[in-house]
């Protein structure tokens, strides 16, 4: 055989295994996009690979307006709707600062918004979590400029539907996620049965003192440095970037006092206040012991589904803080201009106050501590 003919049949082959790949994602369908066929058992459960799909959103409609954060910032997708036009909500649960960097150098590549709210978590800077952040950089050589052909001629796009098809005929993982949906769903409505709010707000806190939450936080310095280069190099490209620290629930706020993690989530606000004062780039930070904060933990939650995640009530006011709206409710501190250390001072006093006024939710945190087997570094209770 020839050198020109066996390059021809080795480019048909490669060609006839990138055509079959290409009909198997569109029968599978992993991102919704063909319907093509519509299976149950085969191809109904769909991807949660939400960092490609918010990825190939972004990509799709390049928004002008958008807010960026943990899964949390899921709880602006109502309310930033309802207040602005062409606007994106672009959430990736878990995620920490090193992938966020990567995500702004992505989004400013791709298309760089008029606005951009980037919400900071304290979890997001935990060095401890081990977790590799994704090279966002490949989806740009990864698929094609056209948005079909990239979900349809692309090795993560035939990946993902062997994952959905594998997820879709696993009928216990189906129900388990339907039953967690059908929780959310309850929490969100107000229409919980008695006892489910404060079993999930224990289980979650008990989450908190494992190692990769909490328990062994080490600020993640060098990831911090990447994201504020990041966000040096969008707000040079034209974005207006605000950055806000979202408000946690008081439970959050007791573990972090109860697991010794009080000081490190302080100096992690002053790091932020600094970087704002340096830069330049607006800082909102929400974290405060309040009437919203401090909800009941029951059925029908109005501001909170569980200690981290607020919900769309909660979300409203911010962003109402946020866009300079006088009539809204005199929430956050904002930085440059405000005091960091007058702020830390009134957060670690109203908490103490909290807790010595509702003992209820100090044993919460500690049973949910006893729950995860550690002992508490900070009592909070006499």
């Amino acid at each position: 055989m020839t050198p020109g003919r066996y390059l021809l049949r080795a480019g048909l082959a490669l060609l006839s295994l990138w055509l079959l790949m290409a009909a198997w994602t569109l029968v599978s369908d992993p991102f919704g996009l063909f319907k093509l066929v519509e299976s149950p058992g085969f191809n109904q459960a769909k991807s949660n690979n939400v960092r490609l799909q918010e990825a190939l959103g972004f990509r799709r409609h390049e928004p002008a307006f958008v807010v960026l954060g943990s899964s949390r910032v899921s709880a602006f997708r109502v309310p930033l709707r309802q207040r602005f036009d062409d606007t994106m909500t672009y959430q990736v649960p878990d995620v920490r600062c090193a992938e966020l960097a990567g995500l702004l150098d992505y989004i400013r590549r791709t298309a760089p918004p008029r606005r951009l709210y980037l919400g900071l978590d304290f979890f997001a800077f935990n060095r401890a979590s081990g977790i590799v952040p994704p090279q966002y950089a490949r989806l740009d050589a990864l698929f094609w400029p056209d948005y079909v052909l990239r979900n349809l001629l692309s090795w993560d796009a035939f990946r993902e539907g062997i994952r959905v098809v594998a997820r879709s005929g696993d009928s216990a993982a189906t129900a388990k996620q339907a039953d967690i949906q059908t929780d959310r769903s309850a929490a969100d409505a107000g229409s919980e049965p008695p006892g489910k709010a404060e079993a999930r707000f224990r289980d979650v806190v008990r989450r908190y003192f494992e190692p990769h939450f909490y328990g062994a936080y080490t600020f993640d310095t060098a990831g911090a440095a990447r994201l504020e280069q990041a966000i040096r190099r969008l707000a040079a490209a034209g974005t207006e970037v605000v950055l806000f620290i979202g408000p946690p629930h008081v439970a959050l706020l007791a573990a972090l006092k109860a697991s010794g993690t009080w000081p490190a989530f302080a100096a992690f606000q002053r790091h932020l206040a600094a970087f704002a004062a340096d830069s330049g780039v607006a800082l909102w930070n929400f974290v405060a012991v309040d009437e919203r904060s401090g909800e009941a933990i029951g059925s029908g939650m109005h501001w909170y589904r569980d200690p981290s995640h607020y919900l769309g009530e909660t979300a409203r006011l911010l962003l109402a803080r946020m866009a300079g709206d006088g009539a809204a409710l005199p929430i956050g501190a904002r930085f440059p201009g405000g005091d960091v250390e007058a702020l830390l001072a009134r957060q670690a006093a109203d908490l103490d106050a909290y807790l010595a006024a509702h003992p209820a939710l100090a044993r919460l945190v500690e049973a949910a501590a006893a729950d995860a087997g550690v002992a508490l570094a900070v009592p909070l209770q006499p």
